[in-house]
């Protein structure tokens, strides 16, 4: 079983942050080269530089710090 190809990786981290269109982040601050992968759902919190937050997860009401990797399916 073969994942689909993240649409993300053909671009480089920048000061930019990297949303994908199907994650839903709302009332959030994100910081420098971070990315935000499929699906994920954030709202009233904040996301450090150089962190990554991974597939359907979810994040309320956090404040996340600079270089942490939050798996998928978590929930904060």
């Amino acid at each position: 079983m073969s994942a689909e190809p993240n649409p993300l990786r053909k671009t480089k981290l920048s000061e930019t942050p990297l949303i994908h269109p199907t994650a839903d982040v709302r009332n959030t601050i994100v910081g420098r080269y971070t990315e935000i992968y499929e699906r994920c759902s954030i709202s009233d919190s904040e996301i450090g530089d150089d962190s990554y937050v991974v597939r359907d997860s979810e994040i309320w009401c956090a404040t996340i710090g600079k270089f942490v990797n939050i798996a998928s399916h978590a929930r904060i």
